[in-house]
C-alpha cells in the first residue's frame, strides 16, 4: 500500500458501511466517504438564527411554537390509492382551503391499508426515543426557524424489506451542510453533519425540504433553504434589544431624579443647606411615604427644585417597540396577532378567524409540504417504489376548519333541496328502507315544506308504498 494510500485511509477511514454503534458514531448513522462532490457551506448563520432568534426571544418563540403545536396534532396514516384522478382533485382542494370538498375526494381516492406493519408501525413511532407528533414538530420547527427541513432515514440493508425506512430522525438542521455536484443546475450528491464528529450520509438516506432561496450564486447557496428570519434579522436584533434595555432599566434603574434646595440662603451656607437636607428628608419619609400617602400635598418652607435623570419604559417608547415587532413577525410566518395576546385586536370573533387561519395558513402548508417530500423518497429512495401508497395525514381534527352548523343550517334555509341533500347536509345516516322518489321530492325554504302542498310538480310517487309514513322520519 503506498503512502499517499495510507494518509488517505487514515484522513478519511474505512470505506463503505461502518456498523451501527462503532467508533464515536451514533447508532444508526452509515457514512460515506468520497463523495464526488463540493461542500457547500451556508452562508446564513443558522445556529445564531437558532440561538438568537429562537432561544432569546419570547415572540418568535411563541410564533414558532404555535404553528408547530397545530402541525403535532394530525392522525397520519397509510393509504392505497383506488383513484388517482380524485386524489389529485382532493391535493388540489386542501391546497385551496375547500376543506369539505377535499374530504369528499379523499374518501373516493384512498382507502387506508394495513398490510405493511412496518411503515404503520413508523408513523407511531419513528425511533426508539420519539412519536411521530414529536418528529412532525421538530421537522416542522426547523424548516420554519432555518428554512431547512433533514429527516434521516436509517434503510435496512437485509432481507425482504431491503431499502425500507427501519427508523426516521429528524436532524438539526444548523448542523448540515450539502455536497454540490459540479454541473449546471448544481444538485445535492450528499450530505454531513457536523456534531463534535463529521458524518457523511447519501442523499438516499436524506429528506431534505426547504424554502425557496432566490440567492443563486456560484457557490451554490440556492441548495439551502431562505430561512423567514433572516428577512426579520432587523426586528428580532430591535426586540431583542428593547428586552435587554427594559432589563436593565428595571434592574439597574437606581435613583429616579434628584431633589434639591434652590434658595439663596441655602446655596451660600452649606452647613444649613446639609442640616435642612437631612431633616427635609426624614420629615418626607414619616409623613409621606408608602402608598397610604399617595395624592398627598408636600408642602415645604423653602425653594425647591427637582430634575429627573430616569425614563420608564413608557417613556422609551419600549413597550409600543415590542408590540410593533411582534406584528411584524407574526407577519413574516403568516400567524394572526390576535393569537398572541394583541390587545388591539383580541375580541372573541377575530380569534376565532384568527384560529382558522393560523391552521389554513401556517398549518397545513408545512403539512402538505411534509406529506409530498416523504411520499416522494418513499417512491424513490426508500423502497416503495410502484407499491401504490401513499401517506397521509387527517384534518378532522381541526374543528375550526369544518364549517359550523350555524352557518350550514342557515345556507340550508335559504335554497331548495332535496330530502336526500337534507340528510347528507345534516351528515345524518338515511334510514333503511325510505324509497327514492321520497329521497328525491323537492324541499323549498318556506320551513322546508314539501313542494306538492305548494302546488309545484313533483316526482310521481304513487307507486311508493306507505310513502308519507316514511316522511315522518324526517
Amino acid at each position: 500500500m503506498s503512502r499517499i494510500t495510507k494518509a488517505w485511509k487514515a484522513l478519511t477511514g474505512p470505506t463503505g458501511p461502518v456498523r451501527q454503534g462503532s467508533g464515536n458514531l451514533p447508532t444508526g448513522f452509515r457514512p460515506l466517504v468520497g463523495l464526488n462532490g463540493q461542500l457547500i457551506w451556508n452562508t446564513d448563520n443558522d445556529q445564531r438564527i437558532v440561538k438568537n432568534g429562537y432561544l432569546a426571544n419570547d415572540i418568535v418563540y411563541s410564533i414558532i411554537s404555535l404553528i408547530t403545536n397545530k402541525t403535532k396534532v394530525a392522525p397520519w396514516g397509510v393509504y392505497k390509492i383506488e383513484d388517482e384522478s380524485s386524489l389529485k382533485s382532493y391535493e388540489a382542494a386542501l391546497k385551496h382551503g375547500r376543506y369539505k370538498e377535499a374530504r369528499e375526494f379523499k374518501h373516493k381516492a384512498l382507502e387506508l391499508y394495513t398490510g405493511d406493519g412496518k411503515l404503520n408501525e413508523l408513523l407511531k413511532y419513528p425511533n426508539e426515543q420519539e412519536t411521530w407528533s414529536d418528529l412532525i414538530e421538530q421537522a416542522c420547527g426547523f424548516k420554519l426557524l432555518t428554512g431547512d427541513k433533514y429527516i434521516y432515514a436509517d434503510l435496512l440493508q437485509a432481507g425482504a424489506n431491503t431499502g425500507k425506512p427501519n427508523s426516521l430522525t429528524v436532524l438539526p438542521s444548523q448542523l448540515m451542510q450539502i455536497y454540490s455536484s459540479n454541473t449546471f443546475p448544481a444538485r445535492p450528491v450528499g450530505y454531513r453533519i457536523s456534531y463534535g464528529y463529521i458524518v457523511q450520509l447519501s442523499t438516499e438516506q436524506i429528506l431534505h425540504e426547504r424554502y425557496w432561496n432566490p440567492q443563486w450564486d456560484s457557490l451554490g447557496s440556492q441548495l439551502y433553504g431562505l430561512s423567514p428570519l433572516k428577512a426579520a434579522c432587523k426586528n428580532i436584533d430591535r426586540s431583542n434589544a428593547a428586552k435587554e434595555t427594559s432589563t436593565r432599566k428595571f434592574k439597574n434603574g437606581g435613583a429616579e431624579g434628584i431633589a434639591y434646595f434652590d434658595d439663596d440662603a441655602m446655596r451660600d451656607d452649606a452647613d444649613l443647606a446639609e442640616e435642612q437636607i437631612g431633616a427635609t428628608k426624614k420629615h418626607w419619609e414619616d409623613e409621606y411615604a408608602g402608598s397610604t400617602n399617595a395624592g398627598k400635598i408636600v408642602f415645604s418652607g423653602y425653594k425647591m427644585g427637582y430634575e429627573n435623570f430616569g425614563l420608564s419604559p413608557v417613556d422609551l417608547a419600549i413597550i409600543e417597540a415590542e408590540k410593533w415587532d411582534m406584528r411584524m413577525l407574526c407577519n413574516i410566518f403568516g400567524v394572526p396577532s390576535q393569537l398572541m395576546n394583541d390587545p388591539d385586536k383580541s375580541t372573541m370573533n377575530n380569534v376565532k378567524e384568527a384560529e382558522r387561519a393560523l391552521t389554513g395558513r401556517c398549518a397545513l402548508p408545512q403539512l402538505i409540504d411534509t406529506r409530498s417530500s416523504i411520499n416522494r423518497k418513499l417512491y424513490t429512495d426508500w423502497g416503495y417504489k410502484r407499491q401504490n401508497i401513499y401517506i397521509d395525514f387527517d384534518t378532522s381534527v381541526y374543528p375550526e376548519l369544518q364549517e359550523s352548523q350555524v352557518d350550514r343550517a342557515a345556507w340550508m334555509s335559504k335554497g331548495p333541496l332535496t330530502v336526500r341533500q337534507w340528510y347528507e347536509m345534516r351528515e345524518i345516516e338515511i334510514p333503511e328502507g325510505v324509497a327514492d322518489e321520497v329521497l328525491d321530492m323537492m324541499l323549498i325554504p318556506s320551513n322546508l315544506r314539501d313542494a306538492e302542498s305548494m302546488g309545484l310538480a313533483v316526482p310521481d310517487i304513487s307507486n311508493s308504498v306507505d310513502s308519507l309514513d316514511k316522511m315522518k322520519l324526517l
